[in-house]
């Protein structure tokens, strides 16, 4: 039992170290017309489960439709937040998840903010982007998710921020380049 439970971890481990050279090569880097609110809808399908189960609501601010970016990394870090953000909600309240996207400085910004647990920033803000840390013992998890999604917003030219303060709610906030595709000269299947 010990044999097969150490091979699933190692065999997790490989996955996931699998996923961090995918994004670091980035192989299929194709740049397209993305719906923001039509992908966060999809993601909120998805979970809809998870949804019912903790009474979420999704508030929509979406100031900017569309931008040109890589749709599998963007629907992965949108599932990523919203998925955190029900696992990591409040249980003296409903789950509230507020997404707003505009344009400041020629950039798309994406924000993602709920009403949740929260994180203490003065203990671990060094540490959230980092492989395989958590900062609640109580919720299953690799810590995988908040790493990958920093690799997917920088393959796309992104930077993240996070700003959260405990028993109030976590806030990140995505600042991509508004290419127009005009601007988009070739792409590339391979290098």
């Amino acid at each position: 039992g010990h044999i097969l439970k150490s091979a699933e971890s190692l065999d997790g481990i490989i996955k996931d170290l699998n996923k961090v050279v995918e994004l670091r090569n980035n192989l299929f880097q194709i740049k397209e017309k993305i719906e923001i609110q039509k992908t966060v809808e999809e993601v909120w399908f998805v979970l809809d489960q998870n949804v019912k189960q903790c009474n979420g609501k999704l508030m929509l601010n979406i100031d900017v439709p569309v931008f040109y970016g890589v749709r599998p990394y963007f629907q992965s870090i949108i599932y990523n937040l919203i998925s955190n953000a029900i696992k990591y909600r409040h249980m003296d309240r409903d789950c509230l998840i507020r997404i707003s996207s505009a344009n400041k400085d020629n950039k798309c910004i994406i924000e993602v903010q709920d009403n949740g647990i929260g994180i203490d920033l003065d203990r671990y803000g060094e540490k959230i982007f980092g492989m395989y840390k958590r900062f609640h013992d109580h919720m299953e998890g690799k810590g995988l998710g908040l790493f990958l999604t920093k690799q997917q917003v920088e393959a796309m030219n992104g930077r993240i921020h996070v700003e959260s303060k405990l028993g109030i709610g976590t806030r990140f906030s995505i600042e991509l380049p508004s290419i127009p595709l005009s601007q988009i000269e070739s792409q590339l299947f391979y290098k």
